[in-house]
């Protein structure tokens, strides 16, 4: 909410009050209303962007691509081993794992990527302009971000882990951005299938390419 100071000896005139009126009541209602906002796309555990949100974005980015020729990856993510964390050590240390990818997420991608807790263990990231081989890097230094961020618990420490599935516009030849996420979480669960932890790129609509390629 705003408050006016008036210079000594000034004396706003009835008009003048009620623009001043509206403009504090104009700018109360846009701050609780971008507080609104925030709450309605963030995450509440990690700060992400939340699911919804991601999709929006994905379905742009396709549109922008189909019309552009452009290039753009999804990664899909999923949290390894939360469910033994949370038995063995207790939920707090479970939330604190997903906390720990989040906070790994932000440090890796670039202000113009958009990454998001999709739910429970999983999350999506969205890149931009980036090709099958870019979006691996990407890959390799979010593996190694989260590796580096051990945490104790008790007198335990446990080290964060993920597998991560790729899915690159235009060559996973997906027919919209629904069948864009589809290919990148088939490629996930290829990882999480074979028991490795790590990536695969979706090189084809039909086969994910195998795991650590």
């Amino acid at each position: 909410y705003l408050s006016f100071v008036y210079a000594p000896g000034v004396h706003p005139t009835d008009r003048g009050r009620r623009v001043l009126v509206s403009l504090a009541r104009q700018t109360a209602v846009a701050v609780e209303n971008w507080r609104l906002y925030n709450l309605a796309t963030e995450d509440g555990l990690t700060g992400l962007y939340v699911r919804r949100y991601v999709e929006s974005r994905v379905r742009e980015e396709f549109e922008r691509a189909v019309r552009g020729g452009h290039r753009f990856c999804v990664m899909m993510i999923d949290v390894d081993d939360l469910k033994r964390v949370n038995d063995r050590f207790g939920h707090a240390a479970g939330d604190r794992l997903l906390r720990t990818v989040g906070d790994a997420l932000r440090a890796t991608v670039r202000g113009m990527d958009v990454a998001g807790r999709w739910g429970g263990d999983e999350f999506a990231v969205l890149l931009p302009d980036l090709d099958p081989a870019q979006g691996l890097e990407v890959a390799h230094r979010l593996l190694d971000e989260i590796r580096r961020r051990a945490f104790p618990v008790g007198d335990r420490v446990v080290t964060p882990s993920v597998s991560i599935g790729i899915a690159a516009y235009p060559d996973c030849r997906p027919a919209d951005a629904a069948r864009m996420v589809e290919l990148a979480d088939a490629a996930l669960y290829a990882v999480k299938n074979s028991g490795s932890k790590g990536f695969v790129v979706t090189a084809s609509p039909a086969e994910p390419a195998g795991p650590g390629s």
